[in-house]
């Protein structure tokens, strides 16, 4: 019985809602109309029950714009103080709700920009008026995923309208609960919604039904986080089942620098959208091109490198075969003008000595031949011998054991023991 009790309340409650003014909506109020005809007059916003007028402090065509696309405008074409622009001051009885308001280019709702509420230092001489341009905000700029509210009494509520493939069609209210409803207020700028069915509000049957079954993610701002748009129509829904609902702005809540946009946005459970598939498709690409193109060229290098390497040393291998095959080993130790003796090295002379003789059948040959010194040194083949007057500058060579010659009536002298320097 309590549950049935709490549940008529919450119903009234919700439909009494319905039937008034939601935070946070504004209007343009003239001598005689609001909304309904010229898009201009002073500015309205209704705010814990009532409506009050804002203060022209800090009030330029930035926030104009902001208000003329919550109204559904595309911009607004001037604000200025009431007077001014020829509109009627507010009554003494309304309150001055908002001052020093500003606003950041993007931002979808008069209560997101930064503002101080009450009247701060402004009378009602300081209200504000804003003139609208009423080409109408949702006749240019459509992107996939765009949402509306139409047919409302109100801007704060309506029919769901969806933009997909060109034309706006509607939402079938299959799972659509209170989250997906206050996810389509976040993307129109307000901060909740109030879900309920609004009487006699419908598409016509010649609009398309472009979403069914949408889930969305707790706390997301787009409809695009939930489903995107399909290329066909895929339902079981009538038109009867459109989705309406209102939306509302929670003052307790103030958003600043909110001004995300839903555009491009194409990830939810419809999976990404053609335009984000493409881009993906088109970076993954080029990276891949980089990589391939960086690894070509450090392959190439390490390939210069090495074949640089390898005619390097095949041109020191050919020099140092040919320098070998130039180069006698016999004319080598002859022509040398260094000795590896007991002693170290040792420079010869540089005397155009003859080349010993040998003939084998007279045996070993030697000849004697004078040097600087005045002495003799005496060659046994190649061998330098003992120089009698230790002539400075020659080697002394352990000779190996020497028969006497035949062409000698002497003997051969005996070898003295090499001197030691």
């Amino acid at each position: 019985m309590v549950s049935l009790w709490c549940l008529i309340v919450t119903e009234l409650y919700l439909f009494h809602s319905i039937e008034g003014q939601a935070n946070g909506d504004v209007r343009l109020v003239d001598t005689h109309q609001t909304r309904g005809g010229g898009g201009g007059g002073r500015l309205e916003i209704f705010i814990n029950n009532e409506w009050g007028t804002v203060c022209k402090d800090q009030f330029g065509i930035r926030e104009g714009n902001v208000v003329c696309n919550q109204l559904g405008y595309i911009s607004a074409v001037n604000v200025g103080i009431v007077k001014r622009l020829g509109y009627e001051y507010g009554n003494e009885s309304q309150s001055i709700h908002l001052d020093d308001v500003q606003c950041t280019h993007g931002m979808r709702h008069i209560l997101s920009c930064n503002y101080i509420s009450g009247s701060g230092d402004c009378d009602h001489f300081g209200d504000v008026a804003v003139i609208c341009n009423t080409t109408g905000y949702y006749s240019v700029g459509e992107y996939d995923g765009m949402v509306r509210l139409r047919g409302g009494s109100i801007q704060s509520e309506g029919l769901v309208e969806v933009y997909c493939n060109g034309e706006w069609g509607t939402v079938c209210d299959d799972q659509f609960g209170p989250n997906e409803a206050d996810t389509v207020c976040r993307q129109l700028g307000y901060t909740s919604s109030l879900y309920g069915r609004i009487n006699g509000l419908i598409g016509s049957e010649s609009q398309s039904i472009w979403f069914d079954d949408v889930v969305c993610p707790l706390e997301s701002s787009c409809l695009n986080d939930c489903k995107t748009c399909p290329t066909t129509e895929y339902h079981d829904c009538t038109h009867k089942e459109d989705v309406t609902i209102r939306c509302t702005y929670d003052t307790s809540v103030q958003l600043y620098g909110d001004n995300k946009t839903c555009r491009n946005i194409g990830v939810g459970s419809g999976g990404l959208s053609g335009g984000i598939i493409a881009g993906i498709v088109i970076a993954v690409s080029l990276l891949l091109c980089c990589c391939l193109a960086t690894l070509f060229v450090i392959l190439l290098t390490i390939s210069v490198m090495r074949r640089r390497r390898e005619r390097e040393e095949t041109k020191e291998n050919e020099e140092h075969t040919k320098s070998r095959e130039e180069t006698p080993l016999e004319e080598t130790i002859i022509k040398s003008t260094e000795v590896l003796t007991p002693h170290g090295a040792r420079t010869l002379p540089t005397h155009n000595y003859d080349v010993p003789i040998f003939k084998e059948e007279e045996g070993p040959v030697y000849e004697t031949i004078p040097n600087e010194g005045g002495g003799a040194n005496y060659y046994y083949r190649d061998t330098v011998l003992y120089d009698k007057q230790d002539t400075p500058g020659v080697i002394y060579i352990q000779p190996p054991t020497v028969t006497t010659p035949s062409v000698s009536e002497k003997p051969f002298p005996a070898m003295p023991p090499l001197k030691k320097e």
